[in-house]
């Protein structure tokens, strides 16, 4: 009986890798070679550290806009916007180690002063942090800020490019910022602009009437095709 068992034994052993056996054991093998691929293409070829970045000169610390709040990439004409705390910048994106630059719009003494009476904080809230940045047309950016819990919006000048472009902002074109952007600078929100975009318009029309829906979106429509939502808004 022993000898039996152990006869059993040694047959069993000696059974060949069925199939499915076999085919799992290369499918495996080809997962392994694919993935040591893989990790060696994802290794970049140069890695820099922050110190030497700087070192460099290729590159410049850009801290101005820490407190930035949304971005409008135009990649034809080769810029970045940056809308902050009571800035707006405009980055070369050609050149990224030059000095950005920047147009001032804070809000005024007396609504940041109303602003922080109600108990707002006067760093975090108080200020006109820029909101909403939309190309209107090939020249000019409609740009919308929560203005210390008064919202505001206007026309940006940013035509050209490189060194020659032009930057400032319409102060003729500042008009109450109700409905068009959100009054707290951390409320979540998303915007779009429609309508026709005219290439040639050298002023743009100063009205645009945009609908609210907090906190989910906000749509900015021309006059012509402006719509009436209800929607709760926070306002001092």
């Amino acid at each position: 009986m022993e000898a039996d068992a152990e006869a059993g034994r040694v047959t069993t052993g000696s059974r060949r890798p069925g199939p499915l056996r076999f085919w799992t054991c290369l499918l495996g093998l080809l997962l392994l070679v694919l993935l040591t691929d893989s990790a060696k293409q994802s290794v970049p070829r140069v890695t820099l550290g922050y110190k030497e970045l700087v070192h460099s000169g290729t590159v410049a610390p850009f801290r101005e806009g820490l407190h930035s709040h949304t971005l409008l990439l135009d990649e034809e004409r080769g810029r970045l916007l940056l809308g902050a705390r009571d800035h707006i910048y405009m980055l070369d994106l050609e050149h990224l180690n030059r000095s950005p630059k920047k147009i001032s719009w804070p809000a005024s003494k007396e609504r940041v002063e109303t602003c922080i009476f109600a108990g707002k904080n006067p760093h975090t809230e108080c200020a006109n942090f820029i909101r909403v940045l939309h190309s209107y047309n090939r020249t000019h950016v409609y740009a919308c800020g929560t203005g210390a819990f008064l919202p505001q919006c206007g026309f940006v000048e940013a035509g050209g490019r490189g060194e020659d472009s032009t930057f400032h902002l319409h102060l003729h074109s500042i008009e109450p910022g109700r409905l068009k952007c959100p009054f707290d600078p951390w409320q979540p929100f998303a915007s779009v602009l429609t309508g026709e975009k005219n290439p040639s318009t050298a002023v743009p029309p100063h009205r645009c009437q945009p609908d609210l829906i907090p906190p989910v979106l906000t749509d900015v429509f021309p006059p012509a095709s402006a719509r009436t939502l209800s929607g709760s808004v926070d306002r001092l």
